[in-house]
């Protein structure tokens, strides 16, 4: 009978009970839910960021190039340019700009009947029909006053049109020409006539309209606005816009 009554006894060891399982499973769910949140809050913060820099990247690169090479525009190894040939802007809109440059400085734009290599550039702003966003191409084969593409490639995708800066005037190219020694914004009539004989510095015969010709163009303001590729968590597209004034230092030099 005492053998019994030993083997009865209480050994102070327990276990969970089901309410305690519970609890402590609830407990690990709540934290567990926390840890994803963050994390995932995490993830979409730096996908976010990595789209705001690919856009920034985006139209800073075009940027960069496009000043470089529009400053380039007129450039001509001889003072008194070629009568065949015009060196400096060929044709102007607040969304295309040609214009040429003496790269090689040979004093020549072509080859025969061939374009000589990056002389002859082409910039122009296309919106997509059915994205609605925009795209910038170069084309560096395409023949001055040319009508249609040749060799067109994408410099920069996914942008958008430009906000407004509170003039109303929101064209991706303003030009600014030579009056009276002043610079004077006339993209509301973008210049369309072709180079005369005469220099729009120093003729004094010039005034008014007679002034918006290409050869009188002075500087290129361009303004290029980017958008992100994805929908931040609010599910709005981030924009970037980027202007600068290019400054067409060699057709100060215009000898006609």
């Amino acid at each position: 009978m005492k053998g019994h009554q030993e083997g009865q006894k209480d050994s102070g060891i327990r276990g969970y009970s089901l309410m305690e399982l519970l609890v402590v499973l609830i407990i690990m769910g709540v934290v567990l839910m926390a840890v994803y949140s963050l994390f995932r809050s995490q993830q979409v913060n730096y996908a976010n960021q990595d789209s705001v820099v690919d856009m920034r990247q985006n139209v800073r690169a075009a940027m960069e190039m496009m000043g470089m090479e529009i400053r380039q525009a007129g450039l001509c190894a001889s003072a008194n340019r070629p009568t065949d040939s015009v060196f400096g802007i060929v044709r102007a809109t607040g969304t295309f700009l040609q214009f040429t440059t003496d790269g090689n400085m040979n004093a020549a734009l072509t080859n025969g009947a061939v374009l000589e290599e990056n002389e002859t550039l082409t910039y122009e702003f296309t919106q997509d029909p059915e994205t609605g966003t925009w795209f910038l191409t170069r084309d560096a084969e395409r023949p001055a006053g040319g009508a249609n593409p040749v060799n067109a490639q994408r410099l920069a995708g996914n942008l958008m049109a430009n906000p407004d800066p509170g003039d109303g005037n929101t064209a991706q190219f303003i030009y600014f020409l030579i009056a009276d020694g002043s610079f004077r914004d006339v993209v509301s009539t973008p210049p369309s006539a072709n180079y005369a004989t005469s220099n729009p510095l120093t003729d004094a015969n010039l005034a008014g309209a007679d002034q918006n010709r290409l050869d009188a163009i002075r500087r290129v303001r361009v303004t290029v606005t980017g958008r992100t590729s994805r929908p931040d968590q609010t599910g709005q597209f981030r924009n970037y816009t980027l202007r600068t004034d290019i400054g067409l230092r060699n057709l100060n030099y215009i000898n006609n």
